[in-house]
């Protein structure tokens, strides 16, 4: 295949506005679409050799998955060592958790598959996600391994059919992309079925060149050109991705490649030697950058960095970005320098021990307990004082259990039943202390156990229940205090048992009762929390640590939180936000630690006793605006009438 200098400096067209997009600079706020840019130069590319090889026979997958290989893995191998060195020193272990699965991901070229089910791109938390910009890698991955089969099995058809087959190929991934920023936001971003239509476009244009050629027109170039530079500056974090508006870079990146012959304006511009060389680097360059940018955000716990550390980043980028194309990169593309022999080697051994360290953080949980002994007398001792309030926390949580009162013995007042597991029962807790509930409401409890909490399927009798989850949805549903009560507050640890919920809402015992759902709070392990005010050395108060805090709130909660709400929605139920015991959604904050500095949970969910104190005020205000939004007092005495006669 012929080089073009041009490709090289559409290449740095690509990667410098991602590179300062991922910064933070505003101006550039579509630079996001450089990836897209790659996208159809890789397509293009790849055919192109494909096509050569089929042509003259000596097309071999094994020498595919070689040049691959030699072109992707040495410089990404390098990159994945000294972020997994600097992550280990400098991440919490809760950080460091995360970091292991996305590395296991990212070796096997699927952490777009990943990120998809973890996070999301334009979320703030993102950007202290050394991987997060491996995604594309994985996309980029995934279509090499297919691609080249598909091909081969098609090739005898024809070079027509093969190219008409591409184009159907690549109109459904465009309409599945279509449909998908509609439905699916985030699986649409990430997932190679909504993404391949844009590598194909570069296919397109391999097979268009291929039988035609490159072709000088100053205009069309100059076209695609703008159409590049108006995405780079006129789209946002708000404009579907990928959709109908991903047309204008992919159009522009197509017309570039087709018309910009050496000799136009465009191809010439492309070809100066500023923008050749930081194509040349651009590979390196989109590597390093977002992890440099990330760990940086993670050592000062801000994301919004301040001017000299986003310069610095950048700066450094650039320099490790040659270093390694020109130590790294280089080398590894010349057979004469590394042999096939060696290759194998050098492409399994890092390839084990990645899998192997990213495993065993995980399963250590961001080896937490080596990075407690390296810890300050502070912070043990905060940590020593934590150990000692969770076990008061149930000393005293046991002791009300063992001298409840009986159950709803008061008529006159409201019947206020707590069903769940040990979120619940801290909410039953705080309501035990709390006057102002316990004036008004008569509390009890149905728990189920954290076995139960997975398998609440009432009314789907032919499920595989344990003995003791049997138990106690035969003990609900022919319990006299579910009978009894007026309202039912369920609060559970959802997480993936979410859509369970709509199965309890369907038991018939539940029916005719006034529901609340309480949607769970989670934070990143107070553990780690407590060590990271010590790497900040602020207060626990301070306005930019209640900043990070808001960071820490667990994603996954936020996705089963918003299941809930749904649920709750359809079933015209009112839901409670466990995060607003803790955070201010208007100013990004949490507060997770009071004045004095005692953490108000003891864990990622589960209250202190300072968290009950916290949390009896905000539930008996939450609960009574609820009661008193539907006239709830005013139907008191039609509950009690009705109560009575049933009893009777």
């Amino acid at each position: 295949m012929k080089y073009r200098n041009e490709i090289d400096g559409l290449r740095a067209i690509a990667v410098v506005p991602v590179i300062l997009y991922h910064a933070g600079f505003e101006l550039l706020s579509g630079g996001f679409i450089g990836v897209d840019i790659f996208f159809v130069i890789s397509g293009y590319l790849i055919t192109t050799i494909l096509i050569e090889d089929m042509e003259n026979n000596h097309f071999s997958i094994i020498n595919f998955y070689e040049r691959r290989v030699r072109r992707i893995l040495p410089a990404l191998y390098l990159m994945l060592l000294f972020v997994s060195i600097a992550s280990s020193i400098i991440m919490l272990p809760s950080q460091l958790e995360e970091f292991g699965q996305s590395l296991v991901a990212t070796v096997l070229f699927s952490s777009n598959i990943f990120f998809f089910l973890k996070t999301d791109y334009w979320a703030e938390q993102s950007e202290f996600l050394p991987l997060l910009h491996t995604w594309s890698l994985g996309i980029e991955e995934q279509f090499y391994v297919l691609f080249p089969i598909l091909l081969f099995f098609i090739w005898r058809f024809g070079k027509n059919v093969v190219f008409w087959l591409i184009i159907i190929f690549a109109l459904i991934s465009f309409m599945l992309s279509e449909i998908g920023w509609r439905n699916q936001p985030i699986a649409n971003f990430f997932l190679i079925q909504t993404r391949s239509w844009e590598l194909f476009a570069g296919t397109i244009v391999a097979f268009i060149i291929n039988k035609h050629g490159v072709r000088k027109n100053n205009i069309l170039s100059i076209l695609g050109f703008s159409l590049i530079i108006f995405s780079i500056f006129s789209y946002d974090e708000t404009t579907p991705f990928p959709s109908i508006y991903t047309l204008i870079p992919v159009i522009g990146v197509m017309l570039l490649i087709m018309y910009g012959e050496k000799n136009t304006l465009i191809a010439r511009l492309l070809s100066a030697k500023v923008f050749v060389f930081f194509g040349l680097i651009s590979y390196s360059a989109y590597l390093w950058h977002q992890p440099i940018l990330a760990l940086t955000r993670v050592y000062f716990f801000d994301p919004d960095l301040s001017a000299i550390y986003k310069y610095t980043a950048i700066i450094l980028t650039i320099v490790v970005s040659f270093t390694s194309y020109t130590f790294i990169e280089k080398p590894f593309r010349d057979s004469k320098i590394i042999s096939k022999k060696k290759l194998v080697y050098f492409a399994t051994l890092p390839l084990i021990i990645f899998l192997a360290f990213g495993f065993f953080l995980h399963f250590s949980h961001g080896i937490n307990n080596l990075k407690m002994s390296f810890k300050s007398p502070k912070t043990k001792h905060s940590l020593n004082q934590l150990k000692i309030d969770s076990t008061d926390r149930y000393k005293l949580w046991d002791q009300l259990l063992r001298n409840q009162p009986k159950f709803f013995e008061e008529n006159n007042k409201i019947n206020l039943l707590f069903i769940g597991d040990s979120i619940s029962q801290d909410l039953l807790f705080a309501s035990a202390h709390s006057e102002k509930i316990l004036n008004i409401f008569n509390i009890g409890q149905f728990q189920f156990y954290n076995s139960c909490a997975k398998h609440i399927p009432i009314g789907k009798s032919k499920m595989n229940l344990n003995n003791e989850c049997s138990k106690s949805l035969l003990e609900l549903s022919k319990s006299k205090i579910v009978k009894d009560s007026d309202v039912i507050l369920i609060a559970m640890q959802w997480l993936k048992n979410a859509k369970y919920l709509q199965n309890l809402l369907n038991s018939k015992e539940l029916h005719n009762k006034k529901i609340i759902i309480y949607e769970t709070h989670a934070f990143s392990d107070v553990v780690s929390l407590i060590m990271a005010n010590e790497r900040m050395n602020k207060s626990f108060l301070d306005n930019n640590f209640q900043k990070f805090l808001y960071l820490s709130k667990n994603e996954r909660t936020i996705k089963a939180n918003e299941k809930l709400n749904l649920i709750a929605k359809k079933n015209n139920i009112f839901t409670l936000n466990g995060f607003e015991v803790f955070c201010n959604e208007v100013k990004k904050t949490c507060n997770l630690f009071s004045d004095n500095g005692k953490p108000y949970l003891i864990d990622s969910s589960h209250l202190s006793i300072e968290g009950i104190e916290r949390t009896k005020i905000w539930l008996y205000v939450e609960i009574m605006d609820i009661i008193n939004a539907t006239n709830f007092f005013e139907n008191k005495l039609y509950l009690e009438k009705n109560r009575l006669e049933k009893n009777k």
